[in-house]
């Protein structure tokens, strides 16, 4: 799933204060832009920190930056199905796995080269698993 599509991996979301399908066990809540200067939606490129050992974020020795629009993030209850996370305001979640699903709040096909890549090792991933 990619941006809306990885939030609606989640039990519930703040956006249209609704279930999700609870692929992922977490919630979706709005960024708080109170007391801050933080601009919502976070749009535009943005570091992240991969964790969890994942194939997905192989790279040269540089650090994955990946284009993102979205006011919303997840809070994932079980940190070992974060893959990666990126900080606007504090550090949230923008990638999850779980056995056979995958999901990134950026825009991988709007990420130009580590876009590429990315998709690039999802899909040596997944086809070498089967």
């Amino acid at each position: 799933g990619i941006c809306l599509g990885m939030q609606l991996f989640f039990d519930y979301s703040e956006e249209g204060n609704c279930p999700g399908l609870g692929w992922i066990a977490g919630e979706i809540t709005r960024f708080d832009s109170k007391g801050n200067t933080l601009k919502i939606p976070h749009m535009g490129w943005s570091e992240i920190t991969p964790q969890n050992q994942t194939e997905l974020f192989h790279f040269s020795d540089q650090i994955p930056r990946y284009y993102f629009v979205h006011s919303y993030h997840a809070n994932v209850k079980d940190n070992n199905q974060s893959i990666a996370s990126c900080f606007y305001g504090k550090d949230f979640t923008c990638a999850v796995q779980k056995n056979n699903i995958s999901g990134v709040q950026f825009h991988p096909e709007k990420s130009h080269l580590y876009g590429m890549q990315f998709f690039r090792n999802y899909f040596d991933t997944w086809l070498n698993k089967q």
